[in-house]
């Protein structure tokens, strides 16, 4: 059986099309947002900003982390002391500890399951006149996942059409001579 260029484009040419266009519906295009996979809707709506204006100094939000959030929180101004990021208003459970004015906590959600406590932070000791601690949520896997956008897949489909086309021509024009 002899395999015509024309047939091995058209399959390629198909294959390339559907699995281009899997890939784009499920990841997104580079540059989009949805080529961030988010771990939990907690966390693509999780923003919060506070002020560090004396020990016990707190603020947070609640609900259910899924392994995988990353929370990012941020101490910045003049001020001297510590912090955490914690689960409660209460300052427990602890997540991470160490943090400094000014400085950056990160706490990335264990594998184990998801957190349905809050996260916020918790001021242990503060001197100063005011700092303010910021906090955002990523996902560990925030890396743009490459596909072609659509333009793309409809030049690449054009081209691999039009070398098939030729090679058909020219096989054509060779068995005719």
């Amino acid at each position: 059986m002899k395999l015509y260029p024309w047939s091995v484009t058209g399959f390629v040419t198909t294959f390339l099309l559907f699995t281009s266009a899997v890939s784009a519906s499920e990841w997104g295009e580079p540059g989009d947002s949805n080529s961030t996979i988010l771990a939990s809707d907690f966390c693509a709506n999780y923003n919060i900003s506070g002020p560090a204006t004396s020990p016990g100094s707190t603020s947070g939000d609640f609900g259910t982390m899924e392994a995988g959030d990353t929370f990012t929180f941020t101490a910045t101004g003049n001020g001297t002391g510590t912090w955490r990021i914690v689960g409660g208003p209460d300052g427990n459970p602890t997540f991470a500890s160490g943090g400094t004015f000014p400085g950056t906590l990160t706490y990335e959600v264990p594998p184990s399951g998801p957190v349905t406590d809050g996260m916020g932070f918790f001021v242990d000791t503060y001197t100063g006149d005011g700092d303010t601690i910021s906090g955002s949520c990523g996902d560990a896997v925030s890396a743009p996942v490459p596909s072609l956008s659509s333009w793309s897949r409809i030049l690449a489909v054009v081209l691999i059409g039009l070398f098939g086309f030729a090679a058909f021509q020219r096989r054509r024009l060779r068995e005719h001579r």
